[in-house]
């Protein structure tokens, strides 16, 4: 018989284990690999996904592989990093986006070559081909109802350190903002350990919020509508609710 509150006990023993996978290069490596051989067909492209556990792999490799491109006018081994629902602390990724401003600058103007038009880009400081806004490199989705990161992962957290006598903290600078004059907020780097990045309020910069439309044909499917007529002003199409999210 499963017992819900019992099986959350699992959390952080799963967590270990992630964290241990994590650490080593084989995942980079795989990777690596995989890349190299989807690159040598045609027009292939190279998705990246990973949920809860898996994204905390996902987004550690992915941070590992961007430390190591500093400075060079070599593009990431894969064309979208989509990481759901992260089983993990906002340190990092507080990092990575600190990594990523010192990558690359923000132009508001689109990329001459992005096929939606309705977002900037971001050139990167060392030399190369830009990236456009709308068609990120590394994407990070959090749902509004998932317990697991946002109700579990905090509170486990929280009796870690306390456990732990975890008492003292680093002041860090909050990350993004890089085009904004004001200066950045100085804050505990508790407020990243506790939470996962989803539920950080310091790194969150989109919200999807639905949009009710008419245009949408109701016997199509939404999924393969998307992937056939291009984005505009950053909406797309969902089946449940036959609406529109931006």
């Amino acid at each position: 018989m499963k017992v819900p509150v019992v099986n959350t006990l699992t959390f952080w023993d799963r967590k270990r284990v992630a964290e241990r996978i994590a650490s080593n290069g084989d995942c980079l490596d795989a990777i690596e690999q995989l890349s190299q051989a989807a690159r040598v067909h045609e027009r292939s492209y190279i998705f990246l996904i990973g949920h809860s556990f898996g994204g905390l792999i996902l987004e550690r490799t992915v941070e590992h592989t961007l430390r190591t491109l500093q400075g060079q006018k070599v593009k990431p081994p894969w064309d979208l990093a989509l990481i759901l629902n992260p089983a993990s602390d906002s340190v990092l990724v507080r990092q990575l986006v600190r990594d990523l401003e010192s990558l690359y600058r923000y132009d508001p103007r689109p990329a001459p070559d992005d096929a939606l038009k309705w977002a900037g880009r971001y050139e990167p400081r060392s030399g190369g081909d830009p990236i456009s806004e709308s068609q990120p490199t590394i994407v990070e989705l959090q749902s509004e109802n998932d317990s697991a990161t946002g109700l579990t992962f905090p509170i486990g957290s929280s009796l870690g350190v306390f456990a732990g006598g975890h008492w003292i903290w680093n002041r860090v600078a909050v990350p993004g903002g890089s085009t904004d004059p004001k200066p950045r907020a100085i804050v505990s780097e508790r407020e990243f350990y506790l939470r996962t990045p989803g539920n950080s309020r310091y790194l969150i910069n989109y919200v999807v919020a639905p949009w009710k439309v008419s245009e949408f044909p109701r016997e199509s499917d939404a999924f393969d509508y998307n992937l056939q007529n291009n984005s505009e002003d950053g909406v797309f199409y969902t089946s449940g609710t036959r609406c529109a999210h931006y």
